[in-house]
């Protein structure tokens, strides 16, 4: 099984015990009495997240047309895909090859999306 490494943020909770911060996904935290349970916690908390699946370029830019974004341009190899109503960040990204999921986050995170619903974009 593939480990990844991934920065946590140790704090005291000003109310007691200590709090734990995934940055790299946006809302993942836990408590804990203290340092070393809030990042067990955390830890717990980054294995129940839902898995990303592997995608290209070019299928990823396909499951967030489905939900309205538009090709604008592709200058070399990558994409350059827009909302029509503006209301959400541009996405750029290779065409080619498999997406490294750091990558696939960021893009699912600006699109406004959750995993699961970039997971059920991928299948329509």
């Amino acid at each position: 099984m593939e480990q990844t490494a991934y920065h946590v943020v140790r704090e005291p909770d000003p109310e007691g015990g200590h709090v734990a911060v995934v940055p790299a996904f946006p809302g993942c935290h836990s408590q804990g009495e203290t340092a070393e349970e809030a990042l067990s916690n955390a830890r717990e908390a980054i294995l129940s997240l839902p898995a990303l699946p592997r995608v290209s370029g070019r299928e990823a830019a396909r499951a967030f047309a489905s939900l309205g974004y538009e090709i604008l341009r592709q200058r070399g190899s990558h994409l350059r895909l827009r909302h029509p109503t503006n209301a959400r960040l541009p996405l750029t990204g290779p065409d080619r090859g498999e997406l490294k999921t750091g990558l696939l986050r960021a893009l699912i995170r600006d699109a406004g999306m959750s995993i699961e619903e970039f997971v059920e974009a991928l299948r329509r």
